[in-house]
């Protein structure tokens, strides 16, 4: 029996004979309706109105958990085999 078989039997979590698991397609989530009908109509996102600077950043980063952070300038040599994937996300 695997892990998830012993945790959710016939689709009860905890085996529950009450309890359902419900499923939900994303497409049919109200906010990614809203914005896959922007991208279709080509809305353009809107320009950040702060910038912040890498102090900012950094305290709000070990402030939300993080261990630790640093900043670094994008157009840095290093980061030449990454930077389509950073611009991308």
């Amino acid at each position: 029996m695997s892990a998830a078989e012993r945790c959710c039997p016939n689709n009860r979590p905890f085996n529950l004979p009450y309890a359902k698991v419900l499923v939900m397609n994303l497409d049919d989530h109200p906010t990614v309706r809203r914005l896959s009908k922007q991208v279709q109509e080509g809305e353009k996102q809107q320009p950040a109105e702060m910038m912040l600077e890498s102090a900012g950043l950094r305290r709000l980063a070990l402030d939300c958990g993080a261990d630790d952070a640093g900043v670094v300038e994008i157009a840095r040599p290093g980061l030449d085999p990454q930077r389509e994937d950073i611009l991308r996300n």
